[in-house]
């Protein structure tokens, strides 16, 4: 197992009770499910795996702030 000594977890899957922490807000470049340009959250699991959703995936419901953190809606650059 992988461990990360800057872990701070952001968010809680709730289906699963797995925690991760937000790293940003990136832009992806596809031809397939989501758009070219497209908002997506970047994230990280705790065993240090980097994952990628789209921020209105993201901000569904199946994942909960841990603490109150800035709000995911990027700026008209892909930043938030």
């Amino acid at each position: 197992m992988i461990t990360h000594d800057n872990f701070v977890p952001t968010h809680l899957h709730r289906k699963r009770g797995s925690t991760y922490q937000v790293t940003g807000i990136a832009l992806v470049q596809t031809d397939s499910g989501l758009r070219d340009m497209d908002a997506v959250v970047l994230y990280r699991g705790e065993d240090g795996r980097l994952w990628v959703r789209g921020v209105e995936e993201f901000i569904d419901g199946r994942f909960e702030p841990i603490d109150p953190v800035p709000p995911l809606t990027p700026d008209a650059e892909g930043g938030i």
